[in-house]
């Protein structure tokens, strides 16, 4: 691997003077790798000159998945900043709060998306979609950027916001080196070249996306832009690989058993494909397997936001076990299952916590230095800071397994990530709830479903009303599906809410609903 240069020296290699497409869209249409690196060169300068942009600076994007993101994401880089992707459509409190954590001065957005962002951070400079034309022919080419930083690994590179227990979003801030770690093994992996093309579905705000982004400046590929909205539709999914052919894609398991059930794979160029957010279940890799033949590597990723994006890997290359690894270590990543308690070593076939070691780890918590000092830890044996994942897991035969369940109450559904006490934490705020409980729920197809349990004291709640009051503080994929409310939940003989019992009745009481 190259230790020595970062994704903006990939990207200016990559870029400068080579036509081939960096961006695809819609029906044909394309960005070629010089047009982006002239627009983001001159978009870099404005945030230094015109912005005043300083070094390690936080620059929120709220756009939607388009040409604009993209070039808007390798600026803040090229200028020194840290990229941090911002969903405009989140509630502005939640937004108020990301934003005041990130110390954002700037964010760009869509004219349509300013009065929200504007709500959420009155003081920031927004630079508009609709505006950036104007800077593009504002300025003549420029080669180099004047007063552009010298990044060092250690830099800040982005920061991306996971589900708190309190109510309150951590962002999780990755460096340079972590960063490039993991694209660079990501190309020795996958063996990209020009005339690749990635499949951009991930949404923008999870770090999944982050490699299906900026892994084309390493090889010169180029990456399709699935249009906004058909990030969970199956049918729309199937279109794109077939009519763009594209070559390497990810998927979270859940959505790719229904993509499989439209897919021939005759019609695609798909050569790799990666899941990672969910249990891979045996049953999904065989279909896989029976589908594509050899055709198609299927590879089974593992890793939490604090390790920049992944950790481990397993390909799928041969009938798979009954129980799916997530594998072995990614270069430059160090795995562990220790005590969640004392964080002893355990051994081979040993249940524990996962911890993560190496230089993928994240730098921590912005700006909530207590949240750091309880994840990152030094280990005093290994005498190395270390990540405690919370997941349960054991080694066996050098392979890596991942234990259904966490020390925690945090979950990941549909690849995205949940922590179970934010809901709750929002839900107790609300004058006439006593006690909740959220719970992921399994139907007998093996379907997962979030559902709450409440207590609540005078009238019965309207299910309607609790997805209002929750969805004003909430983004819509942590919204439960389903309400039972009952005058008093049911806790174990020590008091505590007994969780187990609470998600077996809501199974038996929204059953047949939940199926339907």
């Amino acid at each position: 691997m190259d230790t020595g240069r970062l994704i903006t020296d990939f990207f200016e290699d990559t870029a400068r003077d080579n036509p081939n497409p960096a961006i695809r869209w819609g029906k044909g249409e394309t960005l070629s790798w010089c047009e982006l690196h002239e627009r983001a060169l001159l978009l870099a300068q404005y945030l230094i000159d015109e912005r005043d942009l300083r070094q390690g600076e936080c620059v929120a994007i709220g756009l939607e998945r388009s040409p604009a993101f993209v070039v808007a994401a390798y600026a803040v880089m090229l200028a020194g900043g840290v990229y941090f992707p911002l969903d405009a459509k989140t509630p502005v409190a939640r937004m108020a709060s990301m934003l005041q954590t990130a110390q954002c001065r700037v964010a760009f957005c869509s004219a349509a998306q300013a009065g929200q962002i504007s709500q959420a951070g009155p003081d920031l400079a927004l630079i508009l979609a609709e505006r950036l034309e104007d800077i593009y022919v504002s300025k003549p080419e420029i080669d180099a950027m004047r007063n552009a930083p010298r990044l060092q690994a250690s830099d800040p590179a982005y920061l991306i916001f996971t589900s708190g227990t309190t109510g309150t979003p951590k962002g999780v801030l990755v460096n340079h080196g972590a960063f490039i770690n993991r694209l660079q093994w990501h190309q020795q992996h996958s063996a990209m070249t020009a005339s690749d093309i990635i499949l951009q579905r991930t949404a923008l705000t999870f770090d999944v996306s982050l490699w299906e982004l900026f892994l084309p400046a390493l090889n010169g590929a180029s990456h399709y832009l699935l249009r906004p909205g058909l990030e969970s539709f199956p049918r729309g999914i199937v279109a794109a690989l077939q009519s763009e052919n594209i070559t390497v894609a990810h998927f979270v398991p859940s959505l790719l058993k229904p993509v499989l059930q439209e897919l021939q794979p005759a019609e695609t160029a798909l050569r790799n494909v990666y899941v990672s957010g969910e249990s891979l279940q045996a049953s999904l890799v065989a279909q896989f397997q029976a589908q594509f033949s050899s055709s198609c590597l299927l590879t089974n990723l593992y890793g939490p936001t604090e390790a920049a994006i992944d950790v481990s890997y397993y390909d799928c290359v041969a009938p798979a076990p009954k129980n799916v690894p997530i594998g072995q270590a990614l270069t430059g990543c160090e795995l562990y299952i220790v005590d969640p308690e004392t964080l002893a070593l355990k051994g081979d076939m040993e249940q524990g916590e996962i911890a993560i070691g190496g230089i993928c780890l994240a730098e921590g918590y912005y700006n909530r230095q207590d949240l750091t000092d309880k994840a990152f830890v030094f280990h005093p044996e290994l005498q190395q800071r270390i990540y405690l994942t919370g997941d349960l897991g054991w080694r066996e035969d050098g392979d890596l397994f991942f234990c259904q369940g966490r020390k925690d109450t945090q979950v990941k559904l549909r690849g995205l990530r949940i922590e179970l006490g934010e809901i709750e934490h929002h839900l107790l705020s609300h004058p006439a709830i006593n006690e909740a409980v959220v719970c992921v729920v399994e139907d007998e197809e093996g379907e997962q479903w979030l559902m709450a349990a409440i207590a609540a004291s005078g009238d019965m709640l309207e299910t309607q009303e609790m997805r209002q009051f929750l969805a004003a503080q909430m983004p819509a994929y942590m919204l439960p599906t389903r309400f039972w409310q009952t005058g008093k939940l049911p806790r174990s003989s020590s008091g505590k809410l007994n969780r187990k019992a609470i998600a077996e009745t809501l199974r038996e009481h929204f059953f047949a609903e939940a199926v339907a």
